[in-house]
């Protein structure tokens, strides 16, 4: 990867996933959004979503 990608892009990316994985809208989530309490994501939808974004950013996920 060539460069770091940046917040703004990284939150773009993770709301298109929770609209394309959950159909949730948007346009109704902020950076303070918590999945858990706000959206009902769980542990393994969470771990869904980091494999996503894991393809962002040159550093591995630790488990």
């Amino acid at each position: 990867m060539s460069s770091k990608p940046t917040q703004e892009y990284v939150y773009q990316h993770i709301t298109r996933i929770l609209h394309e994985q959950f159909d949730l809208d948007p346009s109704s989530m902020t950076r303070e959004t918590d999945l858990r309490a706000d959206l009902d994501i769980d542990s393994i939808d969470a771990v869904n979503i980091l494999i996503e974004l894991k393809s962002l950013t040159s550093k591995k996920s630790r488990h």
